[in-house]
């Protein structure tokens, strides 16, 4: 064990004599990670679509009825199969799967069909190295670096998802909320991380403010305000933040709601033009909420604004 620590200690003295070296690993595992949730993100809502099927059909099933949705092959899963064109359902080589690097090389096309790359697949994986470069020299030489990138990774593809299809996936949002407690437990003495208890009063917070809003909603309207898969994401915002950066973000992501509703409205309208058989699932508070958190915390960091509202929470 020793050994291990020393290991790890000249380690880290290495790269704080050699801080160049640690901003390219943060970056470049940074952009490897954005390109995961590139893939992630198009697989999800297919799988998410699949599954409602399978499940309702079971359900018809076992009581002796017919089924609703016609038997189809399960869809491409996360792991398998690897990479491929859309157009040609060619598997990509190694080569063409190098982040950044490959979209270049290929010039923004498939190597095989030729089918144009769009630009947002590079643009994300150089957010991600952006986020990765930034992230190792704000925070200096940890692994938590790492840590805090998986989770805007994941954070990401929530956000990507609910824009897209208006649905929070459980399996995405739920290892967010109990991954920001573990790490507390764990780490909750280190700068970079929040103690247990600001992590699980974070967690009730934001849960409770969405529940109450909701249950306000059916009240006065009669019908639910938002679906519980925000609840469930501002929970898990608070686990990673605390109950502080919940609620400062609640208020920005009201205003950030207004304008990306206008936003999707114009994406909806021209879907519809289209595509006639096209059904508006309703507008995703989930980014707002993501988006909302995240600014409040980066303006406080950087001290934006010296009188931010609600300061008595500092």
């Amino acid at each position: 064990m020793e050994d291990i620590n020393l290991f790890f200690s000249q380690v880290q003295e290495t790269l704080n004599s050699n801080l160049i070296i640690w901003y390219c690993i943060a970056a470049f595992f940074g952009t490897c990670l954005a390109s995961c949730i590139g893939l992630i993100v198009a697989r999800t809502p297919k799988l998410i679509y699949w599954q409602y099927e399978q499940e309702v059909n079971g359900f018809l099933k076992e009581r002796g009825k017919e089924k609703q949705f016609e038997e189809t092959k399960k869809p491409d899963g996360y792991w398998f199969p690897s990479s491929r064109c859309d157009s040609c359902n060619h598997t990509l080589k190694l080569w063409h799967n190098i982040p950044i690097i490959s979209w270049f090389l290929l010039r923004g096309k498939c190597g095989f069909c030729g089918t144009k790359i769009p630009f947002s697949t590079v643009f994300i994986e150089i957010a991600g190295a952006l986020s990765g470069y930034l992230l190792a020299m704000y925070a200096g030489v940890t692994p938590m670096v790492f840590l805090w990138l998986i989770a805007l990774g994941v954070l990401t593809a929530i956000i990507w998802i609910d824009w897209n299809i208006g649905l929070i996936p459980d399996n995405m949002v739920m290892p967010l909320l109990w991954g920001g407690i573990l790490l507390s437990y764990l780490y909750g003495d280190n700068i970079h991380v929040i103690d247990l208890k600001t992590s699980i009063l974070g967690v009730m917070t934001g849960y409770l403010i969405l529940w109450g809003a909701n249950v306000l909603s059916l009240i006065l309207f009669r019908k639910p305000g938002m679906g519980e898969g925000d609840w469930k994401l501002l929970a898990a915002l608070g686990a990673w933040f605390g109950a502080t950066w919940v609620l400062h973000g609640f208020i920005v992501s009201l205003a950030l709601g207004i304008i990306s509703h206008f936003i999707h409205k114009y994406q909806i309208n021209k879907k519809m033009e289209k595509d006639s058989t096209f059904v508006d699932g309703g507008f995703p508070f989930g980014p707002s909420l993501a988006l909302g958190v995240l600014i409040a915390y980066i303006i406080s960091y950087f001290h934006i604004f010296e009188n931010w509202p609600l300061s008595l929470y500092y």
